[in-house]
């Protein structure tokens, strides 16, 4: 005989106060074969057997309502439409705008720059950039810096870490640090 496995009953049995030997089995369900133990009937009454007899042998009923419903086609939807040309000239109306706030000369230079880069990728860049850089001047001109940052880190984060991306990024940190001067002076008065 080989060792013990490890489901085989412990080797040092106990008595009970009747004087008997029992098993320690360390389970959670009692051991069908032990004596004292309530066997649980296994068979339960089924659904079918509570229905009445001349129900139960029918076959199942027609729905009275019709359950179809309308599919709209696709020319019934209004899609809205990119245009990626009008698009462009919108984005540079929108960040050219915010050009004069910048305080430093050289800086203003740097972001003309690498806007002018932006207009020379627009035609080579995928839709998707399209329409994030487009959203993405959308909260610049609305203000919304939590937006914005938002949406450009969205965009470097899918691996659009182009150079124009990093002028946006000074714009957005400009019109919040404009929007802090501007508290300030409110705070002031």
């Amino acid at each position: 005989m080989e060792g013990r496995g490890w489901n085989d009953t412990p080797q040092v049995l106990s008595q009970n106060p009747t004087g008997k030997l029992k098993i320690n089995l360390n389970k959670r369900v009692a051991f069908p074969l032990q004596k004292g133990t309530e066997t649980i009937s296994t068979t339960t009454p089924s659904l079918i057997s509570s229905l009445p007899p001349s129900s139960s042998s029918l076959p199942p009923m027609i729905p009275t309502q019709n359950n179809i419903c309308d599919i709209k086609d696709a020319k019934n939807i209004e899609e809205k439409t990119f245009n990626a040309t009008v698009e462009i000239d919108r984005i540079f109306k929108i960040f050219n705008e915010c050009l004069p706030f910048i305080n430093q000369p050289s800086v203003q230079s740097n972001i003309k720059a690498k806007l002018k880069n932006l207009e020379e990728e627009w035609n080579s860049c995928d839709k998707e950039l399209q329409k994030l850089i487009v959203e993405l001047a959308e909260h610049v001109d609305k203000k919304n810096v939590k937006e914005a940052s938002a949406v450009q880190r969205k965009i470097v984060m899918q691996g659009y870490n182009k150079q124009f991306m990093h002028a946006i990024r000074q714009i957005i940190l400009n019109i919040e640090a404009q929007d802090v001067s501007q508290k300030e002076v409110d705070d002031a008065i």
